[in-house]
């Protein structure tokens, strides 16, 4: 610990007298720590360091609640393909209008061709319109299909179309006509990327990744575990990164390998160009039903793979968001999700930045503009956003409200790299919700504790970044707290039946100090194995023993600060109101008390609870609780016996404790047990008769109670 860090937090408690010694720590060190809170400027990777993200400027408001897609042309200006309205708009200078107005409601995907044609694809009765500069349209392929989900354009200027309804992937040449390449076992591909080794695809439900040769040869190069997969970015190796949605936890059936379809089937004139792929999110306005793309539950709402040429797949994240466009940035794959608005960059060595989150939660398309900077649609309500090269001016990391888990006074904060350039704050609340009851913000200096910060429940720390050539970072902080002094609780008793003991944890001897919780003095009967065996109580108090003068007593304690309890234990005779101390300062939950000390009657035990051992002296707290009344029984039975013509009646009685039971002998015979007159010996006065047999000179009587004390008499008998 700090030498700062011991005298600020030792100055931070001076007046805490009420609260406990040892001081806790509050840390925020991971990613999840931090993303718990809220970020507003700042990036965060995966192993927790914070810094300032790229900015983000807000782009003009498309008046559409849904976008699909958006492309870039060669000029640099914007084109996004709406759903609900069905337009494609022209973003200029910031500035919208509308390019192209479709006859269906949804502009699906979009995509340039070569010759300059933006290639629009709509649904539901889907269509492939081509669109001049001008915004003349007319329609370039119609196929069979309700929907088309994506589009994406080959070297050689060859559209790509992939369908929904009857998953099929359509070759579309410069004159309209096409080719179906695949006719899947899926319902709809939802994704298509021409890579420089051949065509990658993406289907739903079934969640495959195809690759397809010059040759047009297809296969399966991954069958995921997941429902959909959203988008594919090829490498130039033949390996490919794929955006999947919607985990599935069932092992799926086996599938039918599926075929090519080389056969030509006629299309729409016109012509074609290059194109962005954008895929599909099933907002609640695209077709429902079988022949829509089908969500579903599962272990994970997403995931980023890198799958080989071969086939083999490596996980480089997975999380409870869905990606929906993927992108090269350096050594990166820069993706969004649709639910959080967060743009993630996820790496090779499967470790991730979240590079920032953006106000529109539902991020859908992206494209990267001439300037370097990267245009973001979101849908519900449609907007653009822009992220740029450059770096925010400003972040800030609020926490979470922290829980104290009782009112606690705040220490010394210290964080991973003190910079001016860097500025904390706390608060403090006894709501579990920040609110105007709290106290204001109050600005704190790493290695020492707010001057300020009243006591309370609950904690907020922030922080904020200011740019600067220092590049400010923060990677972890630590709150010193201590909780305010809590009573401890003793929450039962447990007394053991007289005679009752256990062996010390581990022990196997027979010796006194092998008993738990018995301070000193032998037992004063240790009588042989009873015929049930010993069984074992528990590993803390371990085999089970038998005394007749012990009583054990157990209890179960807490503490809520985590202070150090030691118990006294006292005892009362159930008609006085003075406990009288028994033992002090014990430290295991458990006191034997050998009761052959003290006059037979019943009793009652007190413990006492106290925490004074963690915290300031005479700030203490103690609990105390008493157990039941019970009986302490050190007398034998009395014996009253008398024979009369061969008959001995035995009159058996005891003050405290029920008979348990009698037995007769011949003067040096053996012992035979006698039956209660009343067929049961369970009262405090029993009668017992028997006949003699033969002339014995005396006989012997023995009575037992059921404390163990045993009463002998020797009985003459009168020769007639």
């Amino acid at each position: 610990m700090p030498s700062r860090f011991r005298v600020s937090l030792a100055l931070a408690l001076l007046g805490a007298s009420a609260f406990a010694v040892q001081p806790q720590f509050l840390r925020l060190t991971t990613m999840r720590d931090f993303m718990d809170g809220e970020i507003e400027g700042l990036s965060i990777d995966s192993n927790g360091r914070l810094s300032l993200a790229p900015a983000v400027t807000a782009g003009p408001d498309l008046g559409s609640p849904v976008v699909w897609a958006i492309a870039v042309d060669s000029q640099g200006v914007l084109y996004a393909g709406t759903g609900n309205d069905g337009k494609v708009l022209k973003v200029e200078n910031r500035t919208t209008q509308t390019f192209f107005d479709a006859a269906e409601a949804e502009v699906q995907a979009l995509a340039f061709g070569p010759d300059g044609r933006l290639f629009a694809a709509t649904n539901p009765e889907g269509k492939v319109y081509a669109i001049d500069k001008a915004g003349k349209s007319s329609v370039f392929f119609d196929p069979e299909e309700r929907y088309i989900w994506t589009l994406a354009f080959d070297a050689q200027g060859r559209l790509w179309v992939g369908t929904g309804g009857e998953g099929r992937i359509y070759r579309v040449d410069a004159k309209g006509q096409s080719t179906t390449i695949l006719t899947s076992q899926d319902a709809h591909i939802t994704s298509l990327a021409v890579g420089p080794s051949g065509v990658f695809a993406g289907s739903s439900p079934s969640g495959l990744v195809y690759s397809i040769d010059a040759k047009d040869n297809v296969r399966v190069l991954y069958d995921s575990t997941y429902r959909e997969v959203k988008a594919i970015l090829p490498l130039p190796n033949g390996s490919a990164y794929v955006a999947l949605v919607d985990g599935r936890s069932e092992i799926p059936a086996p599938r039918p390998t599926p075929s090519p379809s080389p056969a030509a089937s006629p299309g729409a004139e016109g012509a074609v160009t290059t194109s962005t792929s954008i895929e599909v999110f099933a907002f609640p306005t695209a077709p429902a039903g079988p022949a829509a793309p089908r969500g579903g539950s599962g272990p994970a709402r997403g995931a980023i793979f890198l799958v080989t040429s071969l086939g083999d797949a490596d996980q480089l994240w997975t999380g409870d968001e869905s990606p929906f466009f993927l992108f090269k940035r350096n050594d990166a794959i820069l993706f969004g999700t649709g639910s959080r608005g967060r743009v993630y960059e996820v790496r090779d060595d499967r470790t991730y930045t979240l590079v920032r989150t953006v106000p529109q939660e539902q991020l859908t398309a992206a494209a990267t503009l001439p300037s370097g900077e990267m245009a973001i649609a979101s849908s519900n309500p449609g907007k653009l956003s822009y992220l740029s090269t450059k770096r925010e001016a400003k972040g800030t990391f609020t926490s979470a409200a922290r829980d104290f888990d009782n009112v606690a006074q705040v220490g010394a904060l210290e964080v991973s790299t003190p910079s001016p350039s860097v500025a904390y704050e706390i608060r403090t609340g006894n709501a579990a919700v920040p609110d105007t009851t709290w106290s204001n913000w109050e600005p704190v200096t790493p290695g020492k504790a707010p001057a300020r910060s009243p006591q309370a429940r609950f904690a907020q720390i922030r922080a904020t970044l200011s740019g600067g050539t220092d590049s400010p970072s923060l990677s972890w902080l630590q709150l010193a707290y201590v909780q305010r002094n809590i009573r401890p609780l003793v929450r039962e008793l447990t007394l053991y039946p007289a005679g009752d003991a256990f062996q010390k944890s581990g022990s196997s001897g027979s010796a006194e100090s092998d008993i738990a919780g018995l301070d000193s003095g032998a037992p004063e009967i240790k009588p042989l194995p009873s015929t049930s065996g010993r069984s074992t109580d528990s590993a803390v108090l371990g085999r089970k023993v038998f005394f007749k003068s012990l009583r054990t007593l157990t209890w179960r304690a807490e503490d809520l600060n985590g202070d150090t309890l030691k118990y006294d234990v006292l005892y009362r005779p159930e008609s006085a109101t003075t406990f009288t101390r028994l033992r002090e300062g014990i430290e295991d939950p458990i006191f034997t008390w050998d009761t052959a000390t003290v006059p037979s009657g019943r009793y009652v035990f007190r413990v006492i609870a106290k925490d004074q051992a963690s915290n300031p002296e005479g700030r203490g707290l103690s609990y105390e609780k008493d157990s039941e009344a019970f009986d302490v029984d050190n007398e034998p039975p009395t014996i009253t016996a008398t024979i009369a013509a061969g008959l001995v009646k035995v009159v058996v009685t005891d003050a405290m404790s029920p008979v348990r039971k009698a037995e007769w002998a011949k003067e040096a015979g053996a012992w035979t047990d006698l039956v209660a007159a009343d067929g049961l010996a369970d009262s405090r006065e029993e009668t017992f008769e028997f006949r003699l047999e033969g002339s014995p000179t005396a006989i012997v009587i023995r009575a037992t109670d059921s404390f163990g004390n045993v009463a002998v008499t020797r009985v003459p008998v009168g020769r007639k």
